[in-house]
């Protein structure tokens, strides 16, 4: 499995955008709504578990890691209270990821029956409700932490074939499935101006993370449960009108 190094280009833009400061831009202590949108990378990993019957009963247990890199996208808006250096901020934000890519690998049931699987794991909709605290360093720069909870909407689409004849093989599942799930976010940015005091660069990486998410994928073949546990990164930088 590849996995994309994100720390060289995340630092030069932070190295970039710390340097380009004006020494003049240092934010007021005044409290005040925030409403902004960002964009950067996603990516994705878990361990997708399928249980159950096959054939009527025959056991099928199987294990397969997934992992996926993409795009995503959103806005947020909150209010933030000032006192002197520190900041405490309250956020509402909503983004959207288009990562579905399918994953083919092969299975056996208890018999040593042959399936060719198919999982397409989607995880587009994040809705969040999150505290942060931020403390005014170098004079106009503002570093931050973050933590929260949020909504998820999650699906998953399997498709199995049977393949103990390999030139004929026999669809026996293909199911779309789709589940609601409460989850946790923490986070640590940093908040530059730009331009004037109320417009900022946020550069944010966030940890998003939840319970088993439990699907049952079920027909006249198969019948069973699938249950999934995402771990979730986001890499963003953003844009920032308001009271920071």
């Amino acid at each position: 499995m590849n996995r994309t190094k994100f720390s060289l280009p995340a630092y030069l833009l932070c190295s970039f955008a710390l340097l380009s400061v004006p020494p003049s831009l240092k934010a007021d202590s005044v409290d005040g709504w925030e409403l902004g949108a960002r964009a950067g990378l996603m990516w994705q990993d878990g361990t997708l578990k399928l249980t159950g019957t096959a054939g009527g009963a025959n056991t099928l247990n199987s294990e397969r890691y997934l992992s996926d890199t993409g795009w995503l996208g959103g806005g947020f808006v909150g209010y933030n209270w000032k006192d002197n250096l520190v900041t405490l901020g309250l956020n509402l934000s909503l983004d959207w990821n288009g990562i579905d890519d399918p994953h083919h690998y092969h299975a056996k049931d208890s018999a040593g029956n042959n399936f060719l699987v198919r999982a397409r794991y989607e995880r587009d909709f994040f809705y969040s409700l999150s505290g942060r605290v931020g403390y005014q360093a170098f004079e106009s720069i503002t570093p931050f932490a973050r933590v929260g909870i949020e909504r998820s909407t999650n699906r998953l689409h399997l498709v199995a074939d049977d393949t103990n004849n390999p030139d004929i093989p026999v669809r026996v599942l293909d199911t779309a499935l789709s589940h609601h799930k409460t989850g946790y976010l923490l986070g640590v940015g940093i908040d530059i101006p730009v331009f004037n005091k109320n417009t900022h660069l946020r550069l944010e990486y966030g940890y998003h993370f939840c319970g088993n998410i439990e699907f049952a994928p079920s027909n006249a073949n198969i019948a069973g449960k699938a249950s999934y546990r995402p771990k979730s990164h986001f890499l963003t930088v953003g844009y920032q009108w308001g009271e920071v």
